[in-house]
């Protein structure tokens, strides 16, 4: 008999899978125990509902891309900073295709369920904070608006570059801006954004 833990893991593992395809509303409890090798009373034993284990499984899809692609907001160098966040967002946005975390994060964006509220909060608003405290650092004259619309405006650019991959592909071929591409692209955005803030960009 297995243990509980190899069970919750592969509760998890095949969750993660149903959801990032068929959604929270569309996935059933009896097709993840199924993928799971599990019964149908696994999911309330370990999770507690369906609708628990659907946050869990969120949860876990952010904490995989963040320790994977970590941005950092604690150090002295500014545009480091920003160069390690555009990095970090590229590398996690271009991921969406390779995993279940990836494909589900990207579902759940664009499908929101209840629990997006708690997405925002948790694993996205940090993120806001993070670039708009360094918005704040290199431009103190700046308003809240005008950080504001700085901070979008680099997110913005990064998250456009994933979503907008099946036209670009289709213009100007998938190598043009694949995932060797990242380094590249990354530090066009991050000095692109550091000049308009005035910031000195490095040859």
């Amino acid at each position: 008999m297995d243990e509980p833990r190899g069970t919750r893991a592969r509760l998890l593992e095949a969750a993660g899978e149903v959801f990032a395809a068929e959604g929270f509303r569309g996935a059933t409890v009896r097709s993840i125990c199924e993928r799971a090798g599990a019964n149908l009373a696994a999911v309330n034993y370990h999770f507690g509902s369906k609708q628990a284990l659907y946050r869990e499984t969120l949860r876990h899809a952010f904490e995989s891309a963040r320790r994977r692609h970590p941005a950092r907001f604690d150090g002295e160098d500014v545009p480091e900073q920003v160069r390690s966040f555009v990095l970090s967002m590229l590398r996690r946005l271009y991921s969406v295709g390779r995993s279940w975390q990836g494909r589900l994060v990207a579902r759940e964006l664009a499908d929101p369920s209840e629990a997006l509220q708690e997405v925002a909060e948790t694993h996205i608003r940090p993120l806001i904070e993070g670039v708009d405290a360094l918005v704040e650092r290199a431009r103190p004259d700046l308003d809240p608006d005008a950080r504001r619309l700085y901070t979008f405006g680099l997110i913005g650019q990064c998250v456009f570059f994933r979503h907008a991959r099946p036209v670009l592909d289709r213009l100007f071929g998938p190598e043009a801006f694949g995932e060797e591409q990242i380094p590249a692209l990354g530090e066009h955005i991050a000095s692109s954004f550091l000049k308009t803030l005035g910031l000195e960009v490095r040859a």
